[in-house]
C-alpha cells in the first residue's frame, strides 16, 4: 500500500528528506527532483565533492534529469553559524546552477543545527533563520513518525553493521573455516561430495531463516539503527559460521539471492544441487528480471527479505577477511531492492573492500554509479512522476 505524504510548504519537505534519507545529513548536498506536484529523487553528495574538482554536481544533476524532475529543490546542511552558512550554500547554488544543464532550481534551503533558512531570501525569513526545531511538528514529520519511522542521527549510525559479541565472533569464524575446508577436500565441484556439502550449506541458510523467521522486520528508514540496537543474533554463531562458508561457493550464493525472490525456491534448490540446467538458467532469469528488468520488476516482499537481511546483516557482523564479499553484495542487492542506494553503497563498498575482484558487487556498482533505479521503480512508474526510488546517488 502507497502512503501519500502531502507537502504543501517548503518546511513540510525539508522535514521528509532526513526521513527520506534514512538519517540527519550532515555538511551535505541534497537535491529532491520536483515532478509536477510529487517528490521522486532525493540525491545527497559531500558538499566538499560539490565545491570541489570531483564529478560530484554532475552526478546529482545527471540523476535527477534521469528521474525526470521539472525543478529541484537545493538543501544544504552546513555547521555553522546562519550567515557563514548561506555563503556556503550560496557557492553551492552556484555550481549546482553551472552545472544543471537546463534543471531549474525552484528553491533553495539551508539548514543549520538549529535554524533554516531561504538561501536567497526575499524576505520572508526572520534575520536569524528559522528554528529546526518547527520541522519536527510538521504533518509529515508527525505522520512518519506515527508510522514508527525515525531517521538516524548520522549516516554512521543509519549505515553501522549490527554489532556482535567478541566470543560469537571466534565462534563463527572458527565454524566457516572449518566448513571451507570440507567444501576444498570435497574435490571435484561436479562430485557427489560437494554436492553434499552445497546442499548442507544452503541448509544452513534455511535453519537461519527459519530461526528468525518469527521476527519479520522490512528494511527500510530506521532498518539498519534497529538491527545494530539488538545485542544478540537468534541464529546460533555456528550456523552463522556455516553459511558465511557457504556463500563463498557461487552455486549457494547465487542459491541464496533466488531465495529472496517469490516463487524462486525450487530454482535455489536446483541451483545447489546443479540438475536441469534448462529449468535453472530459466529460473535464474526469471528471479533477476524480478529485480532489475524494466518490464517485469517487482516489489520486494518484506516477509522474505526482511528475514533474509537479518540473517545477512548477522553473517557480515560474525564475519572477517574476504568471506564479508558475498553477504554484503546480497545486502547491497535487497537495499538497492528497496530503493535505498545509500544503504546499498555502503554495503556494496564493505563487499569490496573485503574482496576488491568480487564480479558481483562490481556489477551492482556499476549499476548504482549509472543512477538505475531497480526495476519495479521502472515498470510501475514510467514517468507518471511517483516514483519512490530515493537512492543516495552520491556518497
Amino acid at each position: 500500500m502507497t502512503t501519500i505524504l502531502r507537502a504543501d510548504s517548503p518546511a513540510e519537505l525539508l522535514a521528509y528528506v532526513p526521513f527520506r534519507l534514512g538519517f540527519r545529513p550532515a555538511a551535505s548536498v541534497v537535491l529532491v527532483s520536483v515532478r509536477g506536484r510529487t517528490v521522486g529523487l532525493v540525491a545527497r553528495a559531500d558538499t566538499a565533492d560539490v565545491l570541489g574538482r570531483t564529478p560530484a554536481v554532475r552526478t546529482l544533476v545527471d540523476g535527477l534529469h534521469r528521474d525526470g524532475a521539472a525543478s529541484a529543490l537545493l538543501v544544504v546542511y552546513a555547521d555553522a553559524p546562519l550567515g557563514h552558512a548561506r555563503a556556503l550554500a550560496a557557492r553551492v547554488l552556484a555550481r549546482v546552477r553551472a552545472g544543471s544543464r537546463g534543471l531549474e532550481v525552484a528553491d533553495a534551503w539551508v539548514v543549520t543545527p538549529s535554524v533554516y533558512a531561504c538561501v536567497e531570501c526575499p524576505g520572508c525569513c526572520p534575520d536569524g533563520g528559522r528554528p529546526v526545531r518547527d520541522l519536527e511538528a510538521t504533518r509529515v514529520a508527525a505522520r512518519l513518525v506515527l508510522a514508527g519511522e525515525a531517521p538516524a542521527p548520522t549516516r554512521e549510525a543509519a549505515y553501522r553493521v549490527p554489532a556482535a559479541r567478541p566470543e560469537s565472533v571466534t565462534s563463527a569464524r572458527r565454524a566457516c573455516e572449518r566448513f571451507r575446508a570440507r567444501g576444498e577436500r570435497a574435490g571435484d565441484v561436479t562430485g557427489a561430495q560437494h554436492l553434499a556439502w552445497r546442499v548442507e550449506g544452503f541448509a544452513a541458510w534455511q535453519r537461519a531463516l527459519a530461526a528468525v523467521g518469527g521476527e519479520v522486520a522490512a528494511p527500510g528508514v530506521g532498518s539498519a539503527q534497529d538491527a545494530a540496537a539488538r545485542s544478540a543474533p537468534a541464529v546460533p554463531a555456528v550456523v552463522l559460521g556455516r553459511v558465511a562458508g557457504a556463500l563463498t561457493c557461487v552455486a549457494v550464493r547465487d542459491a541464496v539471492l533466488l531465495t529472496l525472490v517469490p516463487g524462486g525456491g525450487r530454482t535455489a534448490q536446483s541451483t545447489v544441487r546443479a540438475d536441469d540446467a534448462p529449468a535453472v538458467t530459466r529460473g535464474t532469469a526469471d528471479a533477476i528480471a524480478a529485480i532489475v528488468d524494466a518490464e517485469r520488476g517487482v516489489h520486494p516482499d518484506a516477509s522474505i527479505t526482511g528475514p533474509a537481511r537479518e540473517v545477512l546483516e548477522a553473517v557480515l557482523a560474525h564475519s572477517r577477511g574476504p568471506v564479508r564479499a558475498a553477504p554484503a553484495t546480497l545486502l547491497g542487492l535487497l537495499a538497492w531492492w528497496h530503493g535505498d542506494g545509500g544503504l546499498a553503497r555502503e554495503r556494496l563498498g564493505t563487499a569490496l573492500d573485503a574482496d576488491p575482484s568480487y564480479r558481483l558487487a562490481r556489477l551492482l556498482e556499476s549499476a548504482l554509479a549509472a543512477g538505475l533505479p531497480p526495476g519495479w521503480v521502472r515498470a510501475e512508474h514510467p514517468g507518471d512522476g511517483r516514483t519512490p526510488w530515493s537512492g543516495t546517488v552520491v556518497d
